[in-house]
């Protein structure tokens, strides 16, 4: 089907490549941002009421699911679903805010991507 292909979206830090491939299933949007060594560290599913997150033990990757699924959804109006697992070995708390800051600027093109992606689509039906 044209224009139903997922989008991924890089942001290059110092320490690795953030990556988000955006799935649309219907109107809704699934998620998954990884970065560094791959693996799920957390799942954030957010609508409009709530946003709800799994965290697997030892991880912190919610920090960006969560982030990354309530402003989807605050801007997509729509149900978000986040898988998130970002892996540096020896990250430093400067690597850290780099992954952060990195995270929030993959997040605003996704965004936009998704808005374009979803124009696209329905103006194709």
């Amino acid at each position: 089907m044209e224009g139903r292909e997922d989008l991924l979206i890089t942001e290059q830090t110092d320490c690795c490549t953030l990556l988000a491939q955006l799935r649309q299933v219907g109107n809704d949007w699934l998620v998954l941002l990884t970065g560094g060594e791959a693996h799920i560290g957390s799942i954030s599913a957010a609508d409009v009421e709530i946003c709800d997150t799994i965290i697997f033990h030892g991880h912190r990757d919610d920090a960006l699911s969560s982030f990354f699924a309530r402003e989807m959804q605050i801007e997509l109006q729509c149900h978000i679903v986040v898988i998130c697992g970002i892996h540096v070995n020896e990250a430093e708390s400067e690597d850290i805010e780099k992954i952060l800051a990195a995270g929030k600027t993959l997040l605003q093109r996704c965004i936009t991507a998704m808005k374009a992606k979803r124009s696209y689509n329905f103006a194709n039906i």
